[in-house]
């Protein structure tokens, strides 16, 4: 990822902290070799700009209408409620991020992520959590030390500021309260008398007034302590959820008795402050940084449905760094993601995750794979049977039946994923001649080739699966009998070339065989959402058994099976646990609500 556009709200009623977030952001990023440009949207003046731009560098802005030249990787939006028409325009360009997003189209973005409203699902009860709810602490200053803080003696130094615009009077009707009082001294930011680089000064100051905002997050960030006053109600409602101390706060200070604003601060606010930041604070030595979070992304949007090529979906589900869309046509729920997933498929794949998931690695559970791999073997070999007759389109079905029992040994299978080769060494002792293997593990392929003496190649299906000479493969077209995936499916990316690749690469009567996820099993049905943040990070897809003919059709296989797996009782609502087990596994089998299942077709 290198080109990566920020736009940034600057419009009458909704202050400066937008574009002041991101001309931070952009020129971190830049800092860091990104080519990111700042796109403003809004409504004030070039004057106004500049003032808050400070030293921003001009040459790094770009105006609305000349997005469309440049190829971006991301787009970044801190636009508070962008218009529906922008909107447009942005996810016809790249992956879009929206940070804080409050608009009516918030759920229309492939991304989003919630500083300042993350503990509350969204600006509004109905909307949905968003991809990763965080607040992002910049780098700042360490505090004061405790002893340069004001004594109870002492004056206590106040911050006044609600922002570079302050449209609703907050801060003046603050200091008309406040104004008199001998045992303070008030400093206020006002748009005519801003402080440059404000987030670098809070810890001359024993307490800041803000809103919630932007300076709130800051002043915690710094160790100062915060009382807010909320210019709406949108405001008050994500600073109550956030857990800041309430509007009162603000009157309690006034109606203190001269000389005790000091004790009251240090007593009161400040510990609820140090517990406030203590639970938003990210874990680890150094708070994740806004600018570190989007240079750590590598983004993956699909534009249609990976699989039959439709149009995009609506959002299901969004988790940290995953977001789910279902698609209208094929029912298959797919994957867009903020960056790769953190799985490698390399030894420790088949030996420490996968005895995290199953407790026994994959090569001490290599009997019990092999007995489910003669299991489909024997859906296989009857279709392989049916497709040679029709093939052959033989009048004397029983003369061509010898024939076909005379070529046995000839047949041919590929096995995409084949791992440490269970599948394969039971087809083998079922009688293929040529038994292949394909995965992009190492030891997976020298396992094979070393313990079972079956052929397999390192790499991934089907980029390393090309017809012709100049790759890992070079097969002819129609030269398959069997290819299977036995659950690699789900990682493919692209789907609908990993099915041409199949239809070419297999013989006329060809037997496609392959395992999968189901979303309609009973724990897909029974709470998607729960479903769908327990899988595993790199199962892009997810297919629904219910419209896997229509999918398989339009890729030239004629569908014959498909066998429901993976039926788990104990799964059930609570309320269904009354009928045992044994009912329940009646129930999963006559119903087809296992969450795996498999699928046997023929290439037409």
């Amino acid at each position: 990822m290198n080109n990566i556009l920020v736009v940034a709200s600057f419009e009458k009623g909704r202050g400066t902290g937008h574009l002041v977030r991101s001309s931070r952001l952009v020129t971190e990023l830049r800092a860091r070799g990104f080519n990111a440009l700042l796109c403003i949207v809004g409504n004030r003046s070039e004057e106004d700009t500049a003032t808050v731009l400070g030293e921003f560098d001009a040459q790094n802005r770009i105006p609305l209408f000349a997005i469309r030249e440049t190829a971006w990787d991301l787009i970044v939006t801190d636009r508070c409620q962008t218009l529906s028409e922008e909107a447009l325009i942005y996810h016809g360009l790249a992956p879009v991020l929206g940070i804080d997003e409050g608009g009516k189209d918030r759920e229309q973005f492939d991304f989003l992520l919630d500083i300042l409203h993350c503990d509350s699902g969204g600006v509004t009860p109905n909307e949905r959590r968003p991809d990763l709810g965080l607040p992002v602490f910049p780098s700042f200053p360490p505090p004061l030390p405790l002893e340069k803080s004001a004594s109870n003696t002492e004056r206590l130094r106040v911050l006044v500021s609600f922002g570079g615009e302050d449209s609703d009077g907050l801060g003046q009707r603050t200091c008309l309260a406040l104004m008199g009082r001998s045992d303070m001294r008030l400093t206020v930011v006002t748009p005519a008398n801003p402080i440059p680089h404000l987030e670098t000064r809070l810890t001359d100051f024993d307490l800041v007034i803000t809103h919630y905002g932007l300076t709130a997050y800051e002043a915690l960030a710094a160790g100062v302590p915060v009382l807010l006053d909320h210019p709406s109600d949108v405001h008050r409602t994500l600073a109550k959820k956030a857990g800041f101390r309430p509007l009162d706060g603000i009157r309690e200070l006034v109606r203190l008795p001269e000389g005790e604003a000091a004790r009251w601060v240090a007593e009161t606010v400040k510990p609820q402050t140090e517990k406030l930041a203590a639970k938003l604070k990210p874990a680890g030595d150094t708070p994740l940084t806004l600018p570190d979070y989007i240079a750590s992304l590598s983004p993956q949007v699909f534009r249609q449905c990976p699989v039959c090529g439709g149009p995009r979906g609506r959002i299901v589900a969004r988790f940290p760094r995953r977001t789910y869309r279902v698609c209208p046509e094929c029912g298959v729920v797919y994957m867009d993601r903020l960056d790769e997933p953190p799985i490698e498929y390399a030894e420790q794949y088949f030996f420490d995750f996968y005895k995290a998931q199953y407790g026994k690695t994959y090569i001490e559970d290599f009997t019990n794979l092999k007995k489910a791999a003669t299991g489909r073997i024997a859906h296989i070999l009857p279709l392989l049977q049916e497709g040679a007759t029709a093939r052959a389109g033989a009048k004397d079905v029983a003369a061509h039946l010898s024939r076909f029992e005379l070529l046995q040994p000839l047949r041919k299978i590929l096995d995409v994923g084949c791992a440490y080769g269970p599948f394969l060494q039971a087809a083998q002792e079922s009688g293929f001649f040529m038994t292949i293997g394909l995965d992009p593990a190492e030891s997976a392929v020298q396992y094979l080739k070393g313990q079972l003496s079956i052929f397999a190649l390192k790499g991934f299906f089907p980029d390393d699966c090309r017809i012709g000479p100049g790759n890992v493969s070079f097969w002819e077209e129609n030269y398959f009998d069997v290819i299977t995936m036995w659950y690699v499916v789900e990682h493919i990316t692209d789907v609908q070339n990993a099915l041409k690749t199949v239809a070419a690469l297999l013989k006329k009567g060809g037997v496609f065989a392959f395992s999968t996820p189901s979303r309609s099993g009973i724990s897909g049905r029974k709470d998607l959402q729960t479903f769908l943040e327990k899988s595993p990070a790199d199962h892009r897809t997810i297919w629904d058994p219910r419209r896997v003919k229509q999918l398989l059709g339009r890729a030239g296989f004629d569908l014959k099976e498909i066998v429901v797996t993976g039926h788990h009782p104990e799964r059930f609502p609570r309320w269904m646990r009354f009928l045992g087990e044994s009912t329940l596994l009646k129930i999963s089998r006559a119903f087809g609500l296992g969450d795996t299942f498999e699928v046997y077709a023929v290439k037409r």
